[in-house]
């Protein structure tokens, strides 16, 4: 392990050095850097002289000792030229750089360099892979087993009892047993599912993120009649009274008359979108109660639902059509926010 943790710089500091001497500006740079720093120390660093890379070709005998002799060699050379066997401000061929460049590369990259440690880690990994599919092998065969068993205990009972006529009542019990079973089995599978890929406070959030958006899609279809509103803006309470108070109502044929009407005049009589809704000023309104709201109220104003007034329901009813297109538009709620604010202040 110390060995392919001492590769792995070595084979940056590798790069690092092929990546200077490739760039023609940069590799200028780095030669300037060097005889500023020599004139500064008045110290030579040692220096390699330039070899053909194609002249040694690693084989399986003595790779092991010349590889950590490369990888010492690269971590103890002081600049680049001498970490790719050049001499310091030589002109160097890309040919070449290249080549000597990809064979210690060979040399040193970390996987030529693997410890015991390593090796015997990918080996437990592997081997713990194995036996989770050895049990899920395992587990499945069981259930098939245990389905099997109860399927022909189930025929046997019914065969039983329908020798003493109660045949429907058994192949009852047994279809609505083994449908139970099945759910069970599947329902504790997905769970298995989902806490082998996510885990357990994973498949909480998930669950809870499931209850919620079934939730608001019931509560989306109830038809409550009035709201009760809250006298400040900023009542968190107030939205949810606005959309759920006395949702138990369904306007009748003989109650729906007159809450058309008192309906229609209401809406005729609003100073603003949002008394128009059933909401105070300046509150935060959610998406799928003011889509309850508009679509409660639209039932009751609709021109069709008051055919003897329907030049002030259809009024009405454009109103509450311009209330919910401003409201369910942020940057015209916004807009017309402004303005409330400018007009009462």
């Amino acid at each position: 392990m110390g060995n392919e943790r001492r590769a792995t710089e070595a084979f940056k500091k590798l790069q690092k050095a092929h990546e200077v001497l490739g760039d023609e500006y940069k590799r200028k740079l780095y030669d300037a850097e060097l005889k500023r720093e020599e004139r500064l120390s008045h110290h030579m660093y040692r220096s390699y002289e330039c070899f053909n890379g194609n002249d040694f070709v690693p084989t399986a005998d003595s790779s092991s000792g010349v590889t950590h002799e490369e990888v010492e060699r690269l971590l103890n050379c002081a600049d680049h030229y001498s970490a790719l066997g050049f001499s310091k401000f030589d002109e160097i061929k890309d040919s070449i750089l290249k080549a000597n460049y990809r064979e210690k590369a060979i040399l040193v990259h970390p996987d030529k360099n693997m410890g015991n440690e390593r090796r015997a880690t990918e080996a437990f990994k592997n081997f713990k892979k194995l036996m989770r599919y050895w049990a899920m092998s395992a587990l499945t065969g069981m259930m098939a087993c245990l389905t099997i068993t109860i399927i022909l205990v189930a025929l046997i009972v019914t065969v039983l009892l329908w020798m003493y006529d109660n045949f429907w009542t058994t192949a009852c019990v047994a279809f609505y047993g083994g449908l139970a079973f099945a759910l069970l089995i599947a329902t504790l599978y997905l769970v298995y599912c989902g806490w082998f890929d996510v885990g357990w406070l994973g498949l909480l959030y998930y669950c809870n993120a499931l209850m919620f958006y079934l939730t608001n899609n019931n509560y989306e279809f109830r038809s409550p009649d009035t709201p009760s509103e809250s006298n400040g803006p900023g009542n968190l309470g107030e939205q949810r009274n606005a959309a759920s108070s006395e949702s138990d109502f369904v306007p009748t044929a003989d109650s729906s008359s007159g809450v058309t009407h008192e309906e229609v005049e209401r809406l005729l009589n609003c100073a603003d979108h949002y008394s128009a809704l059933g909401f105070s000023k300046f509150v935060e309104i959610k998406d799928f109660i003011l889509k309850a709201n508009y679509r409660r109220k639209a039932i009751l104003v609709h021109p069709d639902k008051n055919m003897g007034n329907e030049r002030r329901a259809t009024e009405a009813f454009k109103k509450l059509q311009k209330a919910h297109e401003v409201l369910g538009d942020e940057y015209k709620r916004k807009l017309y926010d402004a303005e409330l604010k400018r007009n009462s202040g």
